[in-house]
């Protein structure tokens, strides 16, 4: 069975949960070129946070340097401060914690983190033994899943590239082209929705020549650009969500619903640029 990169995060985390004691459970990947944390799996007492990337601080600064586990059996005032870690970056502060690197050929990918809210001592040398042995395996299939997920996405890409290149060669007009480029999406992502965007630059709405919710499709219509595309648009930057929460939407001015139904989650490419520069 092949899962893609999420389903492999998510399936490790629920792992983690059974196997210990451990209320909170952190599973951080490094960006290095942007200098990052990405969390594709952070739970705390049952609640699920979306990923929020952040700075290389802290203990898990310490273990991606080190490449070495740290196990922090009460977390006090003085060892915050000697490892520059903030009590809590959300959620509640933890008393005891376990934080352990994930390695792949001698490289720091990522920190695997076990941390209790209620106790101190709720980790023990056993415990970071075999958090280290999984980390160890976890490890290796998490690349080989990254991997595959490149090389899925590469072949998605090529296949995306020549059906527009055969579709300029064939000289489809404009709106067979969206249909198109749709239909491949369709084909290549597990979306129920999907839709394409386009900014008239003249009076600033948006239109939307193909979009698509469970095989129905929806009469175009045309509104100033809001919530998450409004977002995109400005920053040019896309925009991932695996679960959307009402404080989600109030940050992005999101209306829960514009047609169908609500998703559950999202994901909104980037424009791309024509002309001078301006988005699509």
């Amino acid at each position: 069975m092949n899962l893609d990169m999420q389903a492999m995060y998510d399936l490790v985390g629920e792992r983690l949960l059974e196997i210990f004691a451990a209320q909170v459970v952190g599973i951080a990947v490094l960006d290095e070129s942007a200098g990052i944390l990405r969390f594709p799996y952070a739970i705390e007492k049952g609640v699920r946070f979306h990923d929020e990337p952040m700075a290389v601080f802290g203990f898990r600064k310490r273990v991606l340097e080190t490449r070495e586990p740290l196990l922090v059996e009460v977390i006090t005032p003085e060892i915050l401060a000697e490892y520059d870690q903030p009590a809590a970056i959300s959620g509640e502060p933890a008393k005891s914690a376990v934080f352990v690197p994930l390695v792949v050929a001698g490289r720091a990918t990522g920190v695997i983190s076990l941390q209790n809210v209620d106790r101190e001592h709720a980790f023990d040398d056993a415990d970071v033994r075999l958090l280290t042995t999984l980390a160890g395996s976890l490890s290796v299939a998490l690349e080989n899943a990254r991997l595959f997920e490149e090389t899925r996405q590469r072949n998605a890409e090529l296949a995306l590239i020549n059906d527009v290149q055969r579709g300029l060669a064939e000289n489809l007009e404009m709106q067979a082209m969206y249909d198109l480029v749709g239909d491949r999406l369709r084909d290549i992502f597990d979306a129920q929705v999907v839709n394409i965007t386009v900014l008239d630059q003249t009076n600033g709405l948006v239109s939307f020549p193909y979009i698509i919710e469970k095989e129905s499709d929806w009469l175009p219509t045309r509104w100033p650009p809001i919530g998450f595309r409004k977002h995109v648009l400005e920053t040019r930057e896309p925009l991932l969500f695996n679960a959307i929460t009402e404080e989600l939407l109030a940050e992005y001015g999101q209306p829960e619903v514009l047609v169908g139904e609500r998703p559950k989650s999202v994901g909104v490419g980037p424009p791309r640029r024509l002309g001078e520069g301006r988005p699509a």
